[in-house]
């Protein structure tokens, strides 16, 4: 996963350079709205937007179809060094992936979205190690539920969910990986479990 988002994010840093002199100055295709350059881009009916700060840092840039956002856009963090968000659009409605990075340039927070509802893979990290993984469906969890310690990548907890409510095994481990508790659930509702004697 880590080299398809460093390719990812190196194409749109280079997108964003080409869209946008260093210097902050509109080239001769560019008109500018508010605070937004828009310039044209051939043989489409989108524009390539972009949002400076008072000295002419990219804070966001993306593609804009009849004045909504549309595509991946690059949101960044101070002096537009980085990019601490992708956020892919569809008529400004989150439609795709949606990612956060943190000053170390690491990614934070992968998620899926369709029609700004999560859908899909679902990921949270620490490090570049992951402290929650999960699985969305139309905005509910569904699928297998994952924590972790980030410290030491080691499971803490597995829940199994289904439309948005646990259903199956929900699992705590200890720090040697054996189940210390285990209930299973049905449709949201506790039916069995208890604690698990250790195996020595």
């Amino acid at each position: 996963m880590k080299p398809f988002i460093f390719l990812l994010l190196l194409g749109f840093t280079i997108a964003s350079c080409q869209n946008g002199s260093s210097d902050g100055a509109a080239s001769s295709d560019t008109v500018k709205v508010g605070n937004y350059e828009f310039a044209t881009i051939p043989g489409s009916e989108a524009q390539m937007a972009t949002l400076r700060d008072p000295a002419g840092n990219v804070m966001e840039t993306g593609a804009m179809r009849n004045g909504k956002k549309n595509g991946t856009w690059t949101f960044f963090g101070p002096a537009g060094e980085f990019p601490l968000q992708l956020i892919s659009f569809v008529d400004d409605q989150y439609n795709g992936i949606y990612l956060e990075f943190n000053e170390r340039q690491q990614v934070e927070l992968m998620a899926n979205y369709k029609n700004n509802k999560l859908d899909g893979p679902y990921g949270k990290y620490r490090f570049g190690r992951p402290e929650l993984t999960v699985n969305y469906i139309d905005g509910e969890l569904d699928g297998i539920m994952r924590e972790y310690d980030f410290r030491n990548g080691k499971l803490k907890k597995e829940a199994s969910y289904k439309a948005g409510k646990l259903d199956g095994l929900v699992r705590d481990f200890d720090d040697e990986g054996q189940v210390m508790v285990e209930y299973m659930y049905r449709d949201g509702e506790k039916i069995s479990g208890g604690i698990v004697e250790r195996k020595e």
